[in-house]
């Protein structure tokens, strides 16, 4: 019974891929052999080789880490105070029409996990710990994250030759169904039929359907709400990484091993093999060397190196201490996949750096880019502008992130102003349409979505609203921190940096600082608090909130206009945008795009493309739609500080209402997650969702991820009335079951050159406002690839509907 209750719970998909007697009859047999042959984790210390060993051994060496039983014990229990922070816990398993994976239950799975363990299930530490992550991962919810230490001491690859071996997803014609070739290929794929070597698709991976086996490793390995957008992530995506160039593929590379570490078999159309190392890569800051057993790699991996973070008493500033870069740490915001911020700062392991450095030149001379020099670009390529001289009255600004490298201060004040020189030159080369690519991009600081949106439409005031779950830690928090701010205001400092630590800021626990739903302060802590009772779930959450856009203590940057000497005018009328997407969008990234379509004078058009290999409508934003990422190692440091600073009534009230148990736990869980090096407490693996956004004049309060679009997107009467006349395209570029394209993509005169691969897979579409009365339209363009006559095809990045927005 157990084993049913933990595999439906916490697997949730493909469960027959890592319960497959043939698989573990297998896997045992390699760890037996290891076994025989000696301690694999001196094996592995005596094979490594440029920085990698094959997996079975890095799985057989993990395996014999003992089970640390009675400290697991502390470390539920404290994740199970985490959790009651998890702004959806209780949505997450409510059967809501709008979640695509099944339920879960995360206390319930939490309860399960510690049955297991008095039952003696576990054997070694690493199959646990691997069961929590996934407990977490199958939310899908990329804010809500717990990576245990041991689980990412390695990461895993597929390699041919000692080169890594991407995928892609091409249509044949633009029209067909795409179909999946190795990326290698590409070249081959643009030249005429009949050559000597014509590519062949693949058909099956280890003897299983190649697209059964795709979509089951891209639920397995994904942490996207929807599978399209997973599926999207097996391959690279070019625009993302213009922004973090070693970016992989969750097919190439992941982190999480799903199934027998043995090698990946692919099989082609035309009967040809090729056959896949699985090799592991310890993360950079494990030292490998001299390794005798499982024991001593517990103690290199498994340290607990947060805890004397939080303990040093410098870690709980005074309030004379006025240092505030903890708290503007707190705006990053990045919620894709399973390493919230840490992979947009690229905690993954780079592959390159564990190659030969004769294999790191042949990857690096194998990447090349088709994107044009850029008319403005951030040094990191977060952000790009392109004015095309092709196309005279197009710009596009493809945004990677909006999370831009370097310190927080200087980093967003980088980003306002390179959109500002793009606004402006826009404005001065006469431009008048717009194409904002955000394919994958997977959020980061929320107030850059605010002064983007500001920047294209100044006087609008975008509606972010939101609520918390209302749970008793959060409000003994609150009160405390309220209490001890409660004759401060922002006059009493020179400026945000002077302000002290919880004035302000990203958490709601000063009341003062947030605005209720109709832009006024609240009057009292429990006037934000509540709690509010939602009866669709049965939970308690608090008053809906909004920031105060005019206070740069809050925002931490003064938001545009806020401080310009006068006003502009719009550069772009909201008819004339079009936003481009892959599913990949998440957090900041739906934020701005909320805004967009809810807040502009008009709603501003959205276009998604990839997916599976299906027809049929598909989301534009495929990830997180909660407000904030709350890091477990700020939600832990701001109970200790609101202990320490709270009055002696407080304090006891602490103590008889949580005690020290509660503390206790909660470091153990922390101790327990993956610490990102040199990133302090709030590199840690491990956040929730703490706050739900909630759509402006939504009376049911329900989080925006549960919101249902789908009668828009599916209504294909709307996407054909936003199509350009025949004339411009020549041939119809809509299918009736909602998959876009033209019949020949070839037959379009279309500039050779165009930023962000759009060219080829260009279709001519001009956006008539009034044909969009009744909302944005988001389409799915799954047969939008690649037209392989004379051209040469576009790869999955390039799986696109752009804009010819002629005038």
């Amino acid at each position: 019974m157990a084993m049913s209750i933990l595999l439906c719970s916490l697997l949730l998909v493909a469960c027959s891929v890592s319960a497959s007697p043939t698989s573990d009859d297998r896997q045992a047999h390699v760890q037996q052999q290891y076994a025989r042959q000696g301690q694999p984790c001196a094996q592995l210390s005596s094979s490594i080789l440029n920085g990698v060993v094959p997996a079975q051994l890095a799985l057989a060496c993990l395996r014999t880490v003992p089970l640390q039983q009675e400290a697991n014990l502390g470390q539920l229990d404290g994740l199970r105070v985490f959790l009651q922070y998890q702004s959806d816990l209780y949505y997450l398993n409510s059967s809501q029409p709008t979640r695509l994976y099944p339920d879960v239950d995360l206390l319930a799975g939490l309860n399960s996990l510690e049955q297991r363990l008095g039952e003696d299930y576990y054997s070694n530490e690493y199959d646990f710990q691997a069961d929590i992550a996934r407990l977490f991962a199958s939310a899908y919810d990329g804010h809500l994250v717990y990576v245990p230490d041991i689980v990412s001491s390695f990461s895993f690859a597929r390699f041919n030759n000692g080169r890594s071996y991407p995928l892609m997803s091409v249509s044949s014609n633009g029209i067909a169904l795409p179909e999946v070739f190795a990326r290698e290929d590409l070249p081959a794929l643009g030249q005429a039929r009949g050559q000597a070597y014509e590519p062949s698709p693949i058909i099956e991976i280890n003897g299983q359907n190649a697209e059964d086996f795709l979509n089951n490793h891209a639920a397995l390995t994904g942490a996207l709400h929807d599978p399209d957008a997973n599926y999207n992530n097996l391959f690279r995506n070019e625009l993302t990484r213009q922004f973090r160039p070693f970016l992989a593929g969750s097919f190439e590379e992941f982190s999480l091993l799903q199934g027998p570490a043995e090698e990946t078999v692919l099989t082609f159309q035309n009967g040809s093999e090729q056959r896949l190392q699985l090799l592991a890569a310890p993360r950079p800051q494990l030292d490998v060397a001299g390794l005798r057993d499982g024991s001593e790699f517990f103690s290199r991996c498994c340290n607990g190196s947060v805890t004397p973070m939080l303990s040093d008493p410098s870690m709980l500033p005074s309030p004379g201490n006025t240092k505030r870069s903890v708290d503007l740490s707190l705006l990053g915001e990045d919620p894709t996949l399973r390493h919230l911020r840490s992979e947009e700062v690229s905690a993954r392991v780079r592959w390159d750096a564990h190659l030969p450095s004769m294999l790191q030149t042949r990857q690096a001379s194998g990447q090349s880019s088709t994107f044009p020099e850029p008319a403005i670009r951030l040094e990191d390529g977060s952000l790009a502008g392109y004015f095309p001289e092709s196309v005279p009255n197009l710009a596009v600004l493809a945004l990677s992130s909006f999370l831009p490298n370097g310190s927080p201060d200087v980093a967003t004040l980088e980003f306002q102003s390179a959109v500002r020189e793009f606004l402006d030159n826009a404005v001065r080369l006469q431009k008048s349409r717009l194409v904002i690519d955000l394919r994958g991009n997977g959020g980061g600081y929320g107030f850059l979505a605010h002064d983007l949106f500001r920047q294209l439409f100044p006087r609008e005031d975008p509606f972010d609203g939101s609520n918390y779950r209302a749970n008793s830690l959060l409000d003994f928090t609150g009160q405390s921190i309220s209490d001890l701010y409660a004759a401060a205001t922002p006059s009493d400092f020179a400026g945000p940096e002077d302000a002290p630590i919880f004035f302000s800021g990203a958490f709601p626990f000063n009341y003062r600082q947030l605005l209720n739903a109709n832009n006024e302060t609240f009057s009292s802590w429990s006037d934000f608090f509540g709690p509010v009772m939602n009866s669709q779930v049965e939970d308690n959450f608090t008053a809906v909130a909004r920031p105060d856009l005019n206070d740069p203590f809050q925002t931490g940057f003064p938001i545009f206009p806020l401080g310009q000497p006068s006003i502009p005018e719009p550069a772009f009328s909201p008819e004339n945008i079009v936003m481009l997407h892959d599913g990949g969008c998440a957090s900041a990234c739906v934020l701005f795009s909320e805004f967009m379509k809810t807040d502009a004078p008009s709603s501003v058009r959205s276009i998604v493309v990839g997916g599976r290999r299906q027809e049929g409508p598909m989301q534009y934003a495929g990830g997180v739609k909660g407000g904030q990422l709350g890091n477990m190692a700020q939600l832990g440091f701001s109970t200790l500080f609101a202990v320490e600073s709270g009055t002696l009534a407080q304090q006891l009230q602490f103590a008889t209402q949580f005690g020290d148990p509660l503390i206790t736990s909660a470091l153990a869980a922390l101790d327990r997650a993956t610490l990102i090096p040199g990133g302090g407490p709030t590199a840690l693996q491990a956040g929730v969702n703490l706050r739900n956004t909630i759509r402006e004049g939504d009376e049911s309060d329900t989080p925006l991820q549960y919101m249902c679009m789908m009668p828009r997107v599916a209504d294909s009467s709307i996407l054909l009335q936003c199509m350009v006349p025949r004339r411009f395209c020549g041939r119809e570029p809509i299918q009736q079951h909602g998959v876009m394209g033209p019949a020949s993509l070839d037959r379009l005169d279309i500039p050779h050159r165009w930023p962000l691969q759009i060219t080829r897979a260009l279709s001519c579409l001009r956006m008539r406002q009034a044909a969009l009365a009744s909302g944005s339209v988001e389409m799915r363009t799954t047969q939008v690839r690649a037209s392989l006559g004379s051209h040469r095809p576009m790869n999955k990045s390039s799986r696109l509907i752009a804009m010819l927005l002629r005038g």
